[in-house]
């Protein structure tokens, strides 16, 4: 029997899709290899090597990428191999843990030369106002850290941002993470098993298998964990014992560790770097910093004073 040709264009969420593909067809798949093409970014001679290849492959399985990519682009791959493309969407969901961002140099780009490749904006807070790590633990524990009506807003919004980034797609994600019960993604762009599992069968059944599928098990996005606030997992019901884990780039610690390890990466880090990316975020009103609005929005100047920088978020 001759073998279906595959190739599979994305971020990191193509392994998961490529391990369940080749769990339900490993007799009758081969894969053309390509790494996930944020690796390739700037590589023009790779992306014309790649797209040179597309003519020999039966099903094109992708992302929706950009024209950052060049001939990669969904647009350019679509309008050549209309037929044996199929789209799936890029999985993003920060309403778990919407303290996340990505710290930047000033009116740059983000940093890579932290232990952690997400900083966490109450942490960041926490440190200009010299918290202890046992002090930033008391609020996360806090239940009435978020007002149900911020997370109402957040987890609206988050839907509306993943429906956004289907419409392009041929299977779709949004009705799974708004269905699916407990926490399905470890950080804002690593889902679990929960929501790969059947968007990797969605697209198993577009290349048309019928038959009883086998679901991953292994958890392939699992690196780092970071546990929700309290208020969050009360408010998405999280199991009991459920969402415990702190893990960093595989590495386990405790919750007071992982601060503790921020601090030491800010500690060397220049003051006003640290408070611009505070302020843009603020700003900009990602979700990050409107966690720290809502924080700030259960003090008064009073209890937190130490660096002067409360009163400038407050106006």
């Amino acid at each position: 029997m001759q073998k279906i040709r595959v190739v599979v264009l994305g971020n990191c969420q193509i392994a998961g899709m490529k391990r369940f593909l080749r769990l339900n067809l490993l007799h009758n798949l081969e894969f053309y290899e390509v790494q996930a093409v944020h690796t390739i970014m700037d590589d023009k001679e790779r992306q014309e090597e790649i797209a040179d290849e597309l003519e020999n492959i039966d099903y094109i399985i992708m992302q929706p990428l950009t024209s950052t990519f060049g001939s990669l682009a969904l647009n350019k791959v679509q309008k050549k191999h209309g037929d044996k493309v199929i789209v799936f969407p890029v999985m993003y969901w920060n309403v778990y843990n919407p303290e996340l961002f990505y710290l930047k140099k000033v009116d740059g780009p983000k940093l890579n030369d932290c232990f952690a490749d997400y900083h966490n904006m109450l942490i960041l807070y926490g440190f200009l106002n010299d918290y202890t790590p046992e002090e930033l633990i008391s609020i996360f524990e806090n239940s009435n850290l978020y007002s149900d009506q911020f997370l109402n807003e957040i987890s609206d919004e988050g839907l509306q941002e993943i429906r956004s980034r289907e419409k392009e797609c041929t299977v779709i994600c949004s009705d799974l993470i708004e269905n699916t019960k407990g926490k399905s993604f470890f950080t804002m762009n690593h889902p679990s098993n929960s929501i790969t599992n059947r968007v990797s069968e969605r697209v198993l059944r577009k290349v048309g298998f019928m038959g009883e599928v086998k679901d991953l098990e292994d958890e392939g996005l699992s690196a780092t964990q970071i546990p929700s606030c309290r208020s969050i997992a009360n408010f998405f019901e999280f199991a009991k014992d459920e969402d415990k884990v702190v893990q960093v780039r595989n590495v386990v610690m405790t919750q007071e560790e992982m601060i503790e390890k921020f601090y030491d990466y800010y500690k060397v880090k220049e003051k006003s770097m640290l408070e611009w990316n505070i302020k843009d975020n603020i700003k900009r009103k990602t979700a990050a910093g409107r966690t720290l609005t809502q924080y700030l929005s259960s003090i008064d100047e009073d209890t937190d004073s130490k660096s002067g920088l409360w009163s400038w978020l407050k106006k």
